[in-house]
C-alpha cells in the first residue's frame, strides 16, 4: 500500500490543482510544502546583471526542511500535527493549524522540492510514489502570471524579473527531479503521460484513470 505522493515540478505545473483532484479519489490528505517557505526577508538572495539582487524563492534553502520533515512524520506517526501557515501576499509565517490524519489514510505532499526529499521520507519507514508535473514554458508563466497579480497582488511590471529568477531556480533545484519521479505528466492540455509505471497498486490505476490516452 501506498503511504505518501510526493507531487513534483516547476511553478505554474499544476501541482496543487492535480493534488486536489487525486485526494477524494486517494481519500488522501494535502501537506503542501507552501507552507514551510521561510520570511521573505530570510531567503537567500541571487544575483543578475540585468535584474540585479533578487531572493531566490526556488532554492531548497527557502523551505524549513527540518520543520516540515518533523511535521511529515508526526502526522505519519501520530495522524496528528501542527501545520505553519503562509501569506503570500506578505511573504510571512502565519498561525499554525492542526492537520489530523485517519488511520491507513495516504499523505500526498504538493511542493516543488517534493521529490528531492523522497529519500528522507523513506527512511522514516514510509513507503512513497512520485509524479512529476509539467507544461509548456509558456503556459506555465501565463498561470504564474495570473496567480502573481490577480491572487498575490504582485505589480506587473516586475513579472519578467521573476521569470528570470524562476527559471535560474528550476534549472539548479526542480528539473533535475523528473528522473527520479515514478510517473511523469505533462499538464499542458489536461493531463497526458509521458512515463507510466509498471505498477500494480490500484491507487494508481485511479490516477492513471485520470490520464488523456
Amino acid at each position: 500500500m501506498i503511504q505518501t505522493y510526493l507531487i513534483a515540478g516547476p511553478t505554474g505545473s499544476g501541482k496543487t490543482d492535480f493534488s486536489k483532484l487525486i485526494a477524494p479519489l486517494l481519500n488522501g490528505i494535502i501537506l503542501s510544502m507552501d507552507n514551510y517557505f521561510f520570511n521573505l526577508d530570510e531567503l537567500a538572495k541571487e544575483y543578475s546583471d540585468e535584474y540585479g539582487e533578487a531572493p531566490q524563492c526556488d532554492s531548497p534553502s527557502a523551505l524549513d526542511i527540518e520543520l516540515f520533515i518533523s511535521n511529515f512524520y508526526q502526522l505519519f506517526k501520530n495522524g496528528q500535527a501542527n501545520i505553519p501557515g503562509y501569506d503570500f501576499i506578505s511573504e510571512t509565517r502565519t498561525a499554525y493549524s492542526s492537520l489530523t490524519k485517519k488511520e491507513n489514510q495516504p499523505i500526498i505532499i504538493d511542493g516543488v522540492h517534493a521529490i528531492r526529499y523522497k529519500e528522507r521520507i523513506e527512511n522514516l519507514g514510509v513507503s512513497t510514489f512520485s509524479i512529476f508535473l509539467n507544461a509548456d514554458d509558456n503556459i506555465r508563466f501565463e498561470r504564474i502570471k495570473k496567480r502573481n497579480i490577480e491572487e498575490r497582488g504582485d505589480p506587473e511590471y516586475l513579472f519578467d524579473k521573476q521569470v528570470h529568477f524562476i527559471k535560474l531556480g528550476e534549472k539548479k533545484w526542480i528539473l533535475e527531479q523528473e528522473k527520479d519521479a515514478d510517473m511523469v505528466l505533462d499538464t499542458t492540455k489536461g493531463l497526458t503521460a509521458k512515463k507510466i509505471p509498471q505498477c500494480d497498486e490500484p491507487q494508481v490505476s485511479l490516477i492513471l484513470s485520470l490520464i488523456q490516452q
